[in-house]
């Protein structure tokens, strides 16, 4: 799954939307890319934050991928999530 441009809170529950309806229909872990992400509101954190957990109850997990020059690969590991392949 991509994430693309402005990652509010809008695409922060759409986001939570599309991660949970694969969930339900399978147990391998979610990879998200956040590549083209250009800017992150708090409150998409707290979101992503939120589907993780709930994955992790469901004994699943969520990947999150970013380039190092992204604000997303600076602000998702202070939050304490940490990224898939580091």
């Amino acid at each position: 799954m991509t994430v693309a441009a402005e990652f509010d809170v809008a695409a922060a529950l759409e986001l939570r939307r599309r991660v949970l309806g694969v969930a339900a229909e399978c147990s391998s872990p979610i990879v998200v890319d956040l590549s083209a992400v250009i800017s992150l509101c708090g409150q998409a954190v707290g979101i992503i934050a939120a589907v993780r957990a709930e994955l992790r109850s469901r004994f699943s997990s969520l990947g999150l991928v970013t380039r190092p020059s992204l604000i997303a690969s600076r602000v998702l590991p202070d939050s304490g999530m940490s990224l898939a392949g580091r």
